[in-house]
């Protein structure tokens, strides 16, 4: 593609969405082609099925291809599941310079330092993200270049993930046609058009609530400070209302996504809507009451879940921005109002700002992470840390094919 466009391929749930945005000459930010397929070859982010996901990244691309009037060659991928972990850690060196003046290179190798720990031969680093860096036990140096010191310290946010995971989405991509420019932890990417740099210092919880996971992260000082990944969403809800009424999981997704309510007390008018029974012929009717009903207990379930790791985590009582909902489900109204109910903090919907183009995708919390993906590629601080095995080279029919596109 031109030098000026960036493509993010989500790897949902249950779902593939790649996103084409286009960088202006201020560093705008424009979503111009999206394409969204559901994949039966992934379970919770993690593939059980090559060739199945392989076809729906093709099909994906294809349609973001189609609507932003370009070739993709490569993208950035967004990595989830329960095989996600991460932990804080800090490295420590000595300046023995005599000027003391701290230089890039020490920055480098003091990063190196926190990363210099074993971890299992089936697992690898995604991420060390700098937390807080310290000279001389000054604590709160955000960036320690051309400081004088003799000691220069540093707390970071590692992210690991399982090596055979991350090589069957590199395999898939790769299949497909397409290099891998840099795999990102999905909170980490969303959070950048989401979260407040406000928010960030003073403390706050960042939820997403996928189809199958929900991802959480807890900020404070301005960095991230815990992530955790629990293996529930808000396919469960739709299962619920499946099982609940008899219907087809489409029609359930259908009832959920046009008439749920995450608390049966804000239901106002407690009218009768149709469905379409298992067999897909016969219409049923059901209350909006009833549907309420069949749906707050599994939202409970999720936000108490959340509730017990932001306790977990032992910073409950240091995030007093509340807490930031994004992902599909986070459209579901009332779900806000429940969320206060448990947390008893204040509570949002986290929408990206600060991208252009089309908006109906840009406004969307459930279009956050590859959105978010966008963002985190055209930070050049960002590219500078991309791990470089993620750059495949093509085979020789994916060349071809790529040849072909542009001679025709």
């Amino acid at each position: 593609m031109k030098s000026n466009y960036i493509v993010s391929l989500d790897i949902g749930s249950s779902k593939i969405c790649c996103i084409i945005g286009r960088t202006g000459i201020n560093d705008e930010l424009d979503v111009v082609g999206v394409g969204e397929v559901a994949c039966r070859g992934l379970k919770g982010g993690v593939v059980v099925n090559i060739e199945e996901t392989v076809n729906s990244i093709t099909k994906a691309v294809e349609i973001a291809e189609a609507m932003a009037g370009d070739v993709v060659r490569s993208v950035y991928v967004n990595i989830k599941g329960g095989h996600v972990e991460s932990f804080n850690r800090s490295g420590a060196i000595s300046i023995s310079r005599a000027d003391k003046e701290i230089l890039p290179e020490d920055v480098n190798l003091v990063m190196e330092s926190a990363k210099a720990i074993q971890i299992a031969a089936d697992r690898e680093i995604i991420h060390t993200i700098p937390q807080v860096f310290i000279v001389d036990k000054q604590r709160g140096v955000p960036d320690p270049i051309g400081m004088e010191g003799s000691h220069l310290g540093v707390e970071v946010h590692i992210v690991t993930v399982s090596t055979a995971s991350l090589n069957n989405i590199i395999k898939c991509i790769n299949r497909a046609g397409f290099t891998i420019e840099g795999a990102v932890f999905g909170l980490v990417a969303s959070s950048l058009l989401i979260v407040t740099q406000a928010e960030k210092e003073l403390g706050v919880a960042f939820v997403d609530i996928g189809g199958q996971t929900v991802d959480l992260a807890i900020f404070l000082e301005g960095n991230i400070r815990f992530t955790k990944e629990l293996l529930i969403g808000g396919d469960y809800i739709i299962r619920d209302i499946a099982y609940g009424l008899r219907t087809s999981l489409s029609e359930a997704k259908k009832l959920k996504e046009k008439y749920g309510v995450a608390l049966s007390s804000l239901v106002d008018v407690d009218e009768e809507i149709e469905f379409l029974s298992i067999d897909g012929r016969m219409k049923r009717k059901i209350s909006l009451l009833h549907l309420s009903e069949i749906i707050q207990p599994r939202v409970e379930e999720i936000l108490i879940m959340v509730e017990e790791e932001i306790k977990n985590s032992g910073y409950n009582s240091l995030i007093p921005s509340g807490i930031i909902f994004t992902g599909g489900t986070a459209f579901l109204k009332g779900i806000s109002q429940a969320a206060e109910q448990i947390f008893n903090m204040p509570t949002r919907i986290g929408i990206p700002q600060n991208v252009g183009g089309i908006v109906d995708i840009v406004s969307n919390p459930r279009y956050a992470t590859g959105v978010g993906l966008l963002k985190y590629a055209q930070m050049k601080e960002n590219r500078n840390f991309i791990n470089p095995r993620f750059r495949k080279s093509f085979s020789f029919f994916n060349k071809v094919k790529n040849w072909m596109n542009e001679m025709f």
